[in-house]
């Protein structure tokens, strides 16, 4: 059996997708030990092409899945279907991968029997790009005619979520203890048959919503006996305008309101077979915080219907044992919604 399956769903990212591909190509596990599945989730760029390009020059290495467009979670179940690794590791396709860290994760996971173990990451983004003088052709023979650097930036911009605890405990204790509010399926290696159990249901991505993350990280967490954590830095994530997490344009603006609220109704489920609460306590309360600003912001006419329908999801009192910097906000949203809702309008 292999040991790990990098899956990357891949769509309209052409100039980031060979960084991505080129850095789970420099691992330290022997080329016969790993599987890279690319998803081309229908992507209408020159993705398909390189996706092939790349299959064709490790064919023992890389496999290609092509299919209709349906989006991240789609992209990611696909991939999942197919993978033959112990281990999983989703990767997005305009991020990559720390050169040679497959080695100590898998390590990690063999020798403390874990479902899941989480890694750190860090934020990088594209600060410089100039056209090259000499033409720069890669190693499978792709031209570049730029010349791409990235910088970390807030490289610890949240360090009390970084997990230096050592302890191997249940998902769910881990999620109540030591998760924090940021839930990135990309932060994780995990157990294949945790999530395709051939006894179980499937914990697969939700399709077609917003946050699938946020609703998927749970669910996985409460299926996990053993977890723990690495401090070290594995994962590079590209903070750029126009990716599914940044740009919000205003056709979906309705779609995210929606896929929020019914974000709040998905933890509240799942909370039932959690014996903690406040990790969904808080994180339920983060998501009213941000739909209270798109009413603020967006559907200020709806207000008292929206207001209603928070109320009527039982929220209230906002609460939260996050660290935050605002909670002050929280402690005005809980004496009135409309108050601190008026309060951001009066801001902008």
């Amino acid at each position: 059996m292999l040991k790990l399956s990098y899956i990357v769903p891949i769509y309209k990212v052409e100039i980031y997708l060979k960084k991505c591909i080129d850095s789970l190509l420099q691992q330290d596990l022997p080329q016969d030990e790993y599987e890279i599945i690319l998803v081309d989730d229908g992507s209408p760029d020159g993705c398909p092409q390189i996706c092939d390009d790349y299959a064709l020059a490790y064919p023992n290495l890389i496999r290609v899945i092509h299919r209709k467009n349906g989006g991240l979670s789609a992209a990611r179940n696909s991939g999942l279907e197919i993978a033959e690794g112990k281990y999983v590791q989703f990767v997005d396709s305009d991020d990559y991968i720390e050169p040679n860290t497959a080695k100590i994760l898998v390590e990690q996971m063999l020798n403390e029997n874990l479902d899941i173990l989480k890694f750190d990451y860090q934020n990088v983004r594209l600060i410089y790009q100039s056209r090259l003088s000499d033409i720069d052709v890669n190693h499978i023979g792709y031209i570049s005619p730029v010349s791409r650097v990235f910088e970390r930036f807030e490289v610890n911009k949240t360090p009390h979520l970084i997990d230096t605890d050592t302890n191997i405990v249940t998902g769910d204790t881990y999620l109540a203890q030591r998760l924090g509010y940021a839930c990135y399926a990309t932060q994780f290696v995990l157990r294949r048959e945790l999530l395709l159990s051939p006894n179980k249901t499937p914990i697969l991505f939700k399709d077609g919503i917003y946050y699938e993350d946020t609703e998927w990280t749970p669910r996985i967490m409460l299926a996990a006996q053993r977890v723990n954590a690495t401090t070290n830095v594995v994962y590079n994530y590209l903070y750029r305008e126009g990716s599914i997490s940044r740009s919000i344009s205003e056709q979906k603006r309705r779609k995210v309101l929606n896929d929020k609220l019914s974000l709040i109704d998905s933890l509240q489920l799942t909370a039932q077979q959690s014996s903690h609460n406040r990790w969904f306590k808080s994180e339920i309360s983060g998501v009213t915080m941000s739909i209270l600003q798109l009413i603020a912001r967006d559907f200020w006419n709806e207000r008292h219907k929206l207001f209603q329908q928070l109320k009527d999801k039982q929220v209230y009192p906002l609460t939260s044992h996050f660290k935050m910097h605002n909670k002050w906000k929280m402690y005005i949203a809980n004496i009135s919604p409309l108050l601190y809702c008026t309060l951001l309008r009066l801001k902008r």
